[in-house]
């Protein structure tokens, strides 16, 4: 565990039937998942490269921390230095989408 001041960054954080990358305990929890974003089209790079239901349970179990009353973010890193920006690949996973379409509407 690492001290940030006014809380402390747990790593690996178990909710439901996922284990989160990590969690910062302090006065309001923040759960946060961090998916690296592999594929890359026409200078956009793009998640998922193939369909992930462990991505979309993570999804789903985030939207529902949000619910209880706690933070969650998902953080999508792209490697590569020609991706200009990033959109979630629909085409390749639609429930995947939808599933952060709808966290993104519930903030």
């Amino acid at each position: 565990m690492v001290y940030l001041g006014d809380g402390d960054l747990k790593r690996e954080v178990t909710y439901g039937n996922s284990k989160f990358d990590f969690c910062i305990i302090g006065e309001r929890n923040i759960f946060i998942e961090v998916k690296c974003a592999t594929y890359e089209l026409d200078g956009i790079a793009r998640f998922p490269d193939a369909p992930t239901e462990r991505g979309r349970r993570h999804v789903e179990e985030l939207i529902e921390l949000k619910r209880l009353g706690y933070e969650s973010k998902i953080i999508f890193v792209a490697f590569m230095d020609y991706a200009s920006c990033f959109i979630p690949y629909k085409e390749i996973d639609e429930k995947f989408y939808k599933s952060l379409i709808k966290a993104k509407e519930m903030g």
